[in-house]
């Protein structure tokens, strides 16, 4: 690790939120670092570089190469944590991985919270914290539609049909409240162009962060997103002409949920990710692509899950139950509670009581004023609190707040606060 990098995590990791003191240990958590260290700071960075007004604050100088670009790629792998490549550089030295990484500059950054993925993309489409654009969760509340919807798929909870509530009335506007970075580049005269496996192209959540303002470009497999990304990079250093480039691979957060982080699936996975990287996307060695900036990131890392019958379970505690006036929204590892009225100093009693140590309980507005979900200052989406609820309980260690919308089959979580899921690498070409 770089003397940047160790200066960069010691500073991400000193930031200290006051609805957590007394209830977390030093270094226990790492809260998001929307001050410069963040993949929104990221996103606002390379909107800076192709010469717009970012809609917040860019990365601290010193991250990116300074030399003239005139296109950005940004390359998200769903999954990938910063610890988790340390420790794959550490096995394998001579990997791809490791000349890129000597080749650019890796820094770690802070995800967003809660550290899950539609959060995510939703801040690196917009340029917004989850406080601005108001998807602050895999599964919120939404008081306009008076129902819990799934975010990832938008539709209601347990409605088969994925994109329903857009049929329902709401438009994506409407749910993220604010203009994507696709829209800002068009207005600037900048094309942005975004790679996404192809089953996704037509959902609701492309449509949402992938307007008519962005050229979708969907691929087939992880041979073809590379030989599509070349090829569109070599026309566009023809034409020598500014653009933005999003590309999206999901494989690995697929294999971590199904097997688990940094099992032999998943190492195999990110060597079988560079050696397309490298045939692909940096087929003559590892330099700079001429005038692009190339931006490697991703959304969140992992954790393995602990088993069913291990993890927290509300529903088995109806003196707590009975307080809720919805059930829990949120993640597993990032749990928003509405209480019914009156209850709520019964509610954040009775699960300090019951789950005592194994899990951290917050005033939802308390956590909203303390920045960690946007700084507090600025623009809040009027739907932000009524999404978070009254109680946020975010579980310590592998831990989960259980609730049965699922078998909990899943062998790999993440949402919560742990470095392992919240820092996340940057590289740099």
């Amino acid at each position: 690790m770089s003397e940047l990098a160790e200066r960069i995590e010691a500073e991400i990791r000193a930031k200290r939120l006051a609805p957590f003191e007394g209830q977390v240990e030093p270094g226990e958590f790492v809260v998001p670092h929307y001050e410069g260290y963040s993949i929104v700071n990221l996103i606002n960075a390379a909107l800076a570089r192709l010469g717009l007004e970012p809609p917040g604050p860019p990365l601290p100088r010193g991250l990116l190469p300074e030399r003239p670009v005139r296109r950005v790629v940004l390359l998200l792998i769903d999954a990938l944590g910063y610890r988790q490549l340390l420790r794959a550089l550490e096995r394998e030295p001579d990997s791809f991985w490791a000349r890129l990484v000597a080749r650019g500059r890796l820094s770690p950054l802070t995800s967003v919270f809660p550290s899950t993925t539609v959060v995510a993309l939703a801040s690196l489409h917009t340029g917004l914290t989850p406080r601005e654009h108001g998807v602050v969760g895999f599964r919120l509340f939404l008081r306009e539609l008076g129902l819990i919807a799934n975010l990832l798929r938008l539709k209601p909870t347990f409605d088969p049909e994925d994109d329903r509530l857009f049929r329902m009335g709401l438009t994506p506007r409407a749910l993220l409240g604010a203009p994507t970075i696709h829209e800002r580049l068009e207005r600037a005269g900048v094309p942005s162009y975004v790679l996404i496996p192809r089953p996704y192209a037509r959902s609701g959540l492309s449509r949402m962060l992938n307007p008519r303002a962005a050229r979708l470009l969907p691929y087939a497999s992880l041979a073809d997103l590379m030989t599509q990304l070349r090829a569109l990079l070599t026309t566009l250093e023809g034409r020598g002409e500014r653009a933005f480039v999003f590309a999206y691979w999901d494989a690995l957060d697929a294999v971590a949920h199904e097997r688990g982080p940094e099992t032999d699936t998943w190492r195999l996975e990110l060597r079988t990710l560079a050696f397309a990287l490298e045939q692909g996307l940096f087929p003559g060695g590892v330099a700079p692509l001429d005038g692009t900036l190339v931006l490697i990131t991703s959304d969140h890392g992992q954790l393995p899950a602990p088993p069913k019958e291990r993890v927290l379970q509300l529903k088995r505690h109806p003196g707590l139950t009975r307080r809720l006036r919805l059930a829990p929204t949120g993640e597993y590892r990032a749990c928003y509670l509405h209480a019914k009225p009156d209850a709520l100093r019964e509610l954040e009693a009775g699960l300090k009581e019951r789950f005592g140590d194994e899990l951290v309980v917050v005033r939802s507005r308390d956590a909203l004023e303390a920045g960690l979900f946007g700084p507090p200052h600025g623009r809040t989406h009027p739907e932000t609190p009524e999404r978070l609820g009254d109680l946020i309980a975010i579980p310590r260690g592998r831990q989960a707040l259980y609730w049965p919308y699922d078998p909990f089959e899943l062998k790999g979580r993440h949402g919560g606060l742990s470095d392992e899921e919240m820092l996340v690498p940057l590289i740099a070409l």
